[in-house]
């Protein structure tokens, strides 16, 4: 059986891990772990460098969104044909991905 994902790394966990000290690498490893997607809008990724996240991270949790769409129309196209939202097997398990939306504290 499936052990149930980390719980997602929140957007005010990243802003408050780089204001900690904590390195873009390790920032970048949780998140890989934790298997969370991002879908923030450009003004929500430019606060977070105002907040003091780094571009390395910032690149990192635009790119978890375009790559989960990239899989999802692979998989999509090549096992269940246009249109169909079923279970594609060995990519997300039992379980969905987690997307976070999160406006970063400040950010009006």
């Amino acid at each position: 059986m499936f052990a149930p994902p980390p719980p997602p790394v929140t957007v005010s966990e990243i802003i408050s891990m780089s204001k900690s000290g904590v390195t873009s690498q390790e920032i970048i490893k949780q998140i890989r772990a934790s298997g969370t997607i991002y879908r923030l809008k450009a003004s929500e990724l430019a606060a977070l460098k105002s907040q003091g996240v780094s571009d390395d991270v910032i690149d990192y949790m635009q790119s978890t969104y375009l790559d989960a769409m990239r899989r999802d129309a692979f998989y999509r196209a090549n096992y269940y044909g246009p249109g169909c939202w079923g279970y594609y097997p060995n990519y997300y398990g039992p379980y969905p991905p987690v997307i976070v939306i999160e406006q970063p504290r400040g950010h009006h």
